[in-house]
């Protein structure tokens, strides 16, 4: 026990204060990170047209009726590269609007996002 005592001595505070610094920043992203909006849907680009690709177990998108092979055109009237790059003030729980192609039929598909 006392050689555990004097190596702990030996280390600078400093070094302490850095795990300490680094657990708190890490704790403060994941909790704000289940928080971001996330429709639990990925996308693929092809031939200029955003197409619906894979969805996480459960996800908002895929409860809402979005299926693999839609082509997405819009996401709250905003271009899909817009919305996927920026939060646009949504949070876990909002409704959006999905626009897409289904059949050559344009569908408004409303789905609330998870986190």
């Amino acid at each position: 026990m006392q050689a555990l005592l004097s190596t702990l001595r030996r280390i600078p505070y400093w070094a302490f204060l850095l795990i300490f610094i680094i657990i708190l920043v890490n704790s403060v992203y994941l909790y704000y990170k289940g928080k971001l909006p996330d429709d639990g849907l990925t996308y693929k680009l092809t031939n200029g047209h955003w197409i619906a690709d894979t969805f996480k177990s459960g996800s908002s998108a895929y409860m809402a009726g979005i299926r693999s092979g839609d082509i997405i055109f819009s996401i709250d009237n905003y271009p899909v590269e817009e919305w996927m790059n920026s939060n646009l003030g949504l949070k876990a729980g909002d409704t959006v609007i999905y626009q897409i192609e289904r059949n050559n039929h344009l569908v408004k598909v409303p789905a609330v996002i998870g986190s």
